[in-house]
């Protein structure tokens, strides 16, 4: 090869030499984040991305009665209004209307005090008459001659059981004894109504009771507010005039 064909290969070869560390000194100046990756890709060191903390607020001390106040308070969306209609499974319950309160009840219209005191004096007299009758029969007809005691028990015992058979028989199947139609009163129920008859036989077996507990059953209504004893307290019946128009 002649010489100055090898002396411009030469100069060739060196000035495209000088022209790539140019380019190259050019996107060093341009680009430093290029170059750091690279050579960090060169050093094989992991990459790691680190993320900022969260802003969290000073925990509160453990004597703190109430909550930390935030610096955003937080908005509760709330319906305006309530539905009036409650859903349950599909079912929607109507709103009802408010119940009435009940009608206040009139005052009984009880039998006063002497007109009660008359019928039991009527069936007392009653009573009484069948219970000597009674007791003159059994002397008569009795073979062994009664003494003091016997006659005293006798005396006793008689009446109260002539009475309480009378009561219940002439309340429960005639409904009213014949003092109370002398007087002319009628048994009736706190709601005006006529009394059943089986309403009528407890109010005899409760009159019984009142009788046993020394009358004390009797002597309540003069300590009661209408007037009224222990048995009509108890079966919610009471006395009243005859011509006195029954309630609804």
């Amino acid at each position: 090869m002649p010489a100055s064909v090898e002396t411009a290969v030469r100069s060739n070869l060196q000035q495209q030499e000088e022209c790539d560390d140019l380019a190259l000194g050019e996107v060093t100046l341009a680009h430093p984040l290029i170059v750091e990756a690279n050579s960090a890709e060169l050093r094989s060191e992991p990459k790691i991305i680190e993320f900022p903390r969260p802003l969290l607020p000073p925990p509160s001390p453990a004597d703190e009665l109430a909550t930390p106040v935030l610096d955003k308070p937080r908005i509760l969306d709330a319906p305006e209004a309530v539905p009036k209609q409650v859903p349950l499974g599909g079912i929607l319950l109507e709103e009802q209307e408010p119940l009435k309160p009940p009608a206040l009840e009139l005052p009984l219209q009880v039998a006063s005090l002497s007109s009660r005191f008359f019928a039991a004096a009527v069936d007392g007299l009653v009573v009484l008459t069948a219970s000597v009758m009674f007791g003159y029969i059994v002397a008569r007809l009795s073979p062994v001659e009664l003494h003091g005691r016997s006659i005293m028990f006798l005396a006793a015992v008689l009446p109260s059981t002539l009475w309480m058979t009378y009561q219940y028989l002439a309340l429960v199947h005639a409904g009213a004894t014949p003092g109370l139609r002398v007087a002319r009163l009628r048994l009736s129920r706190f709601d005006g109504n006529v009394p059943s008859k089986k309403l009528r036989r407890w109010r005899a077996l409760f009159m019984a009771l009142s009788a046993l507990s020394l009358g004390l059953g009797f002597f309540w209504c003069l300590l009661d507010q209408d007037t009224l004893c222990w048995h009509d307290r108890i079966t919610r019946t009471y006395l009243m005039p005859a011509d006195q128009v029954s309630r609804s």
